[in-house]
């Protein structure tokens, strides 16, 4: 019996191997300890429970679970967090909303998930793409890795009005800039991006730069 259960975990082992890309990295663990290595394709649309890597093209597939793991480094530029986060991840697409999200308030729930570096600095923005829908998050002043929050939802006509029902949003990340990242004008004045990842790209690059206005000088 354990002569095949070695044989199964073989093949199994050899068949992961066949169908999986490696690619050169650096795994930087959460006891600071640094991998150089080859590691195994991380889907971005779903979670992370381990991560797969061998020392080199030839050797042994090895693994890590996703709670050792705090960043992987691909062929020396891409950045990817591997984090525990809180995540409201409904879309925003009015092709998804389909009238029947009503309530402007988030539902959070945890998730640990790869998320790709965008903008590095004091206030790196993050993207995950979990299920296929984009959603971004900062690292805050607590040095936890945390949601932008934005929702979009309608609001229901009540039955004695007369017209149809109307698109609300929650704003909410606006408050979240602004008391982690609080990039103003020459004029004091902040004005938060759209929700969009070229624009929220733009914004924390200026942020990290030292390109915003210096509010303290007025």
């Amino acid at each position: 019996m354990k002569i095949l259960l070695y044989y199964l975990t073989l093949l199994c082992t050899m068949t992961v191997s066949a169908q999986i890309n490696f690619s050169k990295a650096e795994i930087v663990k959460t006891n600071g300890e640094k991998l150089k290595c080859f590691v195994a394709h991380i889907s971005k649309t779903k979670e992370v429970t381990q991560v797969f890597y061998k020392k080199d093209r030839k050797a042994e597939i090895l693994s890590l679970n996703a709670s050792e793991v705090i960043e992987i480094v691909v062929r020396n530029k891409k950045r990817i967090r591997i984090a525990k986060v809180e995540i409201d991840n409904r879309s925003n697409e009015m092709s998804k909303l389909l009238f029947l999200d009503r309530d402007g308030s988030f539902d959070l729930k945890t998730r640990v998930l790869p998320l790709e570096l965008l903008v590095d600095g004091a206030v790196p923005l993050y993207k995950s793409s979990f299920d296929g829908i984009e959603k971004f998050f900062i690292k805050d002043h607590n040095n936890d890795i945390v949601q932008l929050l934005y929702k979009r939802y309608f609001i229901m006509r009540e039955p004695t009005q007369i017209g149809n029902e109307f698109l609300k949003e929650n704003n909410h990340y606006f408050g979240q800039l602004l008391n982690e990242a609080p990039c103003l004008t020459n004029k004091s004045k902040f004005k938060p991006p759209a929700f969009d990842e070229l624009k929220l790209i733009g914004y924390f690059e200026r942020f990290n730069s030292g390109q915003c206005g210096d509010w303290r000088s007025k």
